[in-house]
């Protein structure tokens, strides 16, 4: 077993691995994966590079005559609002996972291919102690051609304490390959909790499963044609620094990429969430949201939860838009709505005009 020389790594990811290594590997076999860039979700050309949360502290040089404000004189700042702060969570669910496997992906096929059966390539094992020194796995990578037009792969790992052990996937997938270098459609599979039991202290804090089935074929996709993305969660959490586990959570998204990073995505998730004291009361929330957004990141989203955890009530709706303010997002427009008990409608528009919505 070899392990990656810290500095050869550094400086391949500094090149974004572009000719680090000489590949003596058939090209095709690279080219057919996907990249993690075109499975992940951003929104608009200003997004973050991660997809993380962008910044939304009020910058004092942004004018923004719709958007929202909060508090007054010195304390006055823009408000981000409920619903662009949940998109940008699940955008986190589905693109956080990519990252951590693509990154494994990417440094291991770096390498020349290490044997070679028939079609079937295999890359590794290679000890991932030089890239988290808190891990205790090894990796391979394994590639095949079950049939003319299809690529088989898996990402497999063992304890390196458990050199007897067999090796077990983390991540398995398909691709049939487009007319343009990682360009294609297929599927993807991640499993954390295989994870988590090959290595109990190693410091993912992604639990559960993710089943992710991609159409990314267009290199120019169109509101017509658009690359599209499902991700479908099991019993899924990420684990906080502190404090105890959130409710592991079963959830769709489905995503559509149109032209200059225009998009839009559609989730549904159930989890136990709300009870007394915001504490689980085994009675489960489900959600049901979507939001859209133009090239810019201008966007607008509406989102309703069904409850049987908060007496007199038993469905909430909120809808909210959203301005772009070089990368950061401010609400414009704001209106909850509830269904008491019985049928009635309960209505706080919140602030904002609907006129300042973008049109889709």
């Amino acid at each position: 077993m070899r392990t990656i020389p810290r500095m050869l790594l550094a400086g391949c990811v500094a090149l974004g691995l572009a000719g680090c290594m000489p590949l003596t590997v058939d090209e095709a076999y690279r080219e057919a994966l996907p990249e993690e860039a075109d499975l992940a979700i951003k929104v608009g050309r200003a997004d973050t590079a991660s997809g993380a949360l962008a910044s939304a502290l009020l910058d004092p040089h942004a004018t923004c005559p719709d958007c929202c404000v909060a508090g007054e004189g010195d304390a006055a700042a823009y408000v981000t609002g409920d619903l662009y702060k949940a998109t940008r969570g699940a955008i986190r669910n589905v693109n956080g996972g990519l990252a951590t496997v693509f990154a494994w992906i990417r440094t291991i096929v770096a390498f020349p291919y290490t044997s070679r059966s028939g079609d079937a390539y295999t890359w590794g094992p290679w000890q991932e102690t030089d890239v988290d020194p808190l891990s205790r796995l090894a990796f391979r990578f394994t590639m095949e051609k079950p049939s003319k037009d299809l690529y088989a792969f898996r990402l497999e790992a063992r304890n390196v304490n458990g050199a007897s052990d067999p090796w077990e996937a983390l991540a398995s997938g398909t691709v049939t390959p487009g007319d343009a270098p990682h360009r294609g459609s297929g599927t993807l599979d991640l499993d954390f909790d295989r994870l988590h039991a090959m290595d109990a202290a190693h410091p993912s804090r992604l639990y559960g499963t993710v089943h992710y089935a991609f159409d990314v074929s267009r290199p120019s996709p169109t509101e017509a044609t658009p690359n599209t993305v499902t991700v479908t969660f099991a019993k899924f959490y990420e684990k906080p620094a502190f404090g105890p586990d959130p409710a592991p959570m079963d959830a769709t998204y489905r995503y559509w990429r149109y032209e200059d990073l225009a998009g839009r995505l559609e989730y549904t998730a159930t989890a136990d969430i709300a009870g007394p004291d915001r504490t689980p009361d085994g009675l489960m929330e489900s959600l049901s949201a979507e939001a859209r957004w133009n090239a810019s990141g201008r966007g607008r989203a509406s989102a309703r939860v069904e409850s049987q955890s908060v007496p007199g009530f038993t469905a909430y709706r909120s809808e909210e838009c959203w301005a772009d303010q070089a990368g950061l997002f401010y609400e414009t427009w704001r209106e909850d709505t509830a269904t008491k008990t019985g049928g009635t409608e309960w209505s706080n528009p919140v602030c904002g005009a609907e006129a300042a919505c973008p049109t889709f």
